[in-house]
């Protein structure tokens, strides 16, 4: 949790971005009991907007999440302490891989990137993103937010050589690294490419969820594949 005088110090400190995404990373994987979900809506230069959907349910036992785009639902993911698997709704496949420790915490690394290239995702980890160059802080503020104090942090990164822009704005509550809004933008020699706005709905930390959260929900598969060489028999 973030004290009053540890935030206060936060604002006036330089923050790396690097240490923000660990934060992140920290946060949500603590996450025990919770539902939520991320809408996600690009827009990209010329086009149509994509809606898509991020929703979670988590317990101490079990992990599930679903990925939908335009509400249809593309993929499902869960984990237990013995099993992952995954379910491809488009391909009508599913997936299945007998683990040891299913629920174990990786440690945080910062998502790989090629250099001049963005690689943001929003996925079991939460929100995520890496730049290269490394987006530079420029600001930590408090922002009112429908009716609510959040801290916002903006951060650059700027390609001298190729002339891009990468603007990335995030939203936290004072309590933790969970974020609540972001707002990515690219940019070519001043021109809008590409913009990317998220927002968590419906969280609830302290969640009362279902028994089963985790586990393959094989009843709802009929008529799937399961695909070769990846788990099961």
């Amino acid at each position: 949790m973030l004290t009053t005088l540890a935030y206060m110090a936060l604002q006036q400190a330089t923050l790396g971005f690097d240490e923000i995404e660990k934060r992140k990373h920290e946060s949500f994987t603590a996450l025990k009991a919770f539902k939520g979900k991320y809408r996600i809506v690009t827009v990209p230069e010329s086009g149509t907007a994509i809606i898509q959907e991020v929703v979670y349910v988590f317990s101490p036992t079990g992990r599930q999440v679903l990925v939908t785009v335009n509400d249809k639902a593309v993929v499902e993911m869960g984990w237990t302490e013995k099993e992952t698997w995954r379910v491809s709704y488009a391909d009508r496949k599913y997936a299945t891989t007998v683990v040891d420790d299913g629920l174990k915490t990786k440690p945080f690394k910062p998502l790989p990137v090629e250099k001049g290239q963005v690689n943001f995702t929003v996925g079991e980890n939460g929100m995520r993103l890496n730049a290269e160059p490394t987006p530079t802080v420029q600001s930590i503020e408090d922002d009112k937010v429908d009716g609510k104090t959040l801290m916002k942090i903006s951060a650059v990164s700027r390609n001298v050589v190729t002339g891009g822009e990468l603007r990335v704005v995030q939203w936290f509550e004072k309590g933790d690294w969970v974020v609540r809004r972001f707002d990515i933008t690219s940019l070519q020699d001043g021109v809008i490419k590409i913009n990317v706005r998220g927002t968590l709905l419906d969280a609830d930390f302290k969640a009362a969820t279902p028994a089963g959260i985790g586990k393959l929900p094989v009843s709802q598969l009929n008529g799937f594949a399961q695909e070769k060489g990846k788990g099961g028999s």
